[in-house]
């Protein structure tokens, strides 16, 4: 019989099989606390909903003009054949989705641990482990500055810009409704700037701003600054938002305000904020899809446990978001 006290399980596949049930348990939280956009996400309508999965990439249609001849009033007696139109600008955003994995392995050592009873502390500990180095890597990838791939999420960063190619689909040139709001000219920071990104997408009548990403680094703190700014005017501190996803914010303008410690961190020593319509998102995955395979490292005594999850970041709207960076005050 095994340490565990079950005749079917050896002491290995007694600590994986209880390891997996205490990740599987907490993985199902672990992207809406891996990042703020991802709190907004799952709690929205594009959470594992829309798009078409097409082997390991999600298509999201995209329509880039309103028919040419749009729906107009009538005037009385009018018996004058309406004239149909197509639509135009048809076409599809594809985006890969990331295979993150990882892996840890148990000693002989920490094998006897576990025989003698402590496998509550020890098993705890190693969870930690695991879900930090997921959050880690997936909240990383989103401050980053590139396109989905098997190995990252996509970048915000990549997306919101006006040279980039985020679906397959090029921004820049004829393409102007599939680019990003940007400013890269910084300088002092005015929480009017917050403003102008908000008055520009909401009027686009496509979509509302509904998050605001804000960077703190050692040079500057935009989150700060933003707080600062609004202290007097409208700060509603939001505890939904730490009791449900473990980050805390405010509210500016019906819009969040998060901190993004990953997005100051890849600005270095200048700010920025994102200004993001969160319904123009979709995130695609099991929640729960962690697999688990136990091997033995042969001629070592120790053991080791391998996860990995499918996932997918995606967005069918880059014009209603905004990147405001190049701040160093």
């Amino acid at each position: 019989m095994g340490a565990t006290g079950n005749a079917t399980y050896t002491t290995a596949n007694g600590a994986a099989y209880a390891i997996e049930k205490v990740i599987r348990t907490d993985f199902k939280s672990l992207w809406d606390h891996a990042h703020p956009l991802l709190a907004k996400l799952q709690t929205g309508a594009n959470f594992n909903k829309g798009g078409q999965i097409k082997g390991l990439t999600l298509i999201l249609p995209v329509q880039f003009d309103d028919m040419a001849t749009p729906v107009d009033g009538s005037a009385a007696n009018n018996l004058t054949a309406l004239t149909p139109a197509a639509n135009q600008g048809d076409t599809q955003a594809s985006y890969i989705f990331t295979r993150y994995h990882g892996a840890f392995w148990i000693d002989p050592d920490e094998m006897k641990l576990l025989m003698n009873g402590e496998r509550g502390n020890f098993l705890g500990a190693r969870k930690k482990q695991i879900m930090q180095s997921y959050r880690k890597a997936a909240s990383g990838d989103i401050a980053a500055a590139a396109l989905s791939a098997r190995a990252n999420l996509l970048g915000l960063r990549y997306l919101l810009s006006t040279s980039n190619s985020p679906g397959g689909i090029s921004q820049g040139g004829s393409n102007t409704y599939w680019d990003a709001v940007v400013s890269t000219t910084g300088g002092t920071f005015a929480i009017s700037d917050v403003d102008n990104a908000m008055d520009t997408i909401n009027r686009k009548g496509r979509s509302k701003v509904d998050l605001l990403l804000l960077s703190n680094n050692a040079t500057v703190n935009i989150f700060g600054k933003v707080r600062d700014n609004v202290a007097n005017l409208q700060r509603i501190t939001n505890g939904d938002t730490t009791a449900k996803f473990g980050f805390s914010d405010f509210i500016y303008r019906d819009a969040d305000c998060a901190l993004d410690p990953d997005l100051g961190d890849a600005l270095s020593t200048t700010g920025g904020f994102m200004a993001l319509s969160t319904d123009s998102f979709y995130w695609m995955g099991d929640p729960m899809n962690m697999s688990v395979k136990v091997r033995d490292l042969q001629g070592t005594g120790a053991v080791e446990y391998y996860y990995e999850a499918w996932v997918c970041l995606a967005n069918d709207d880059p014009g209603v978001n905004a990147f405001y960076s190049a701040y160093t005050a």
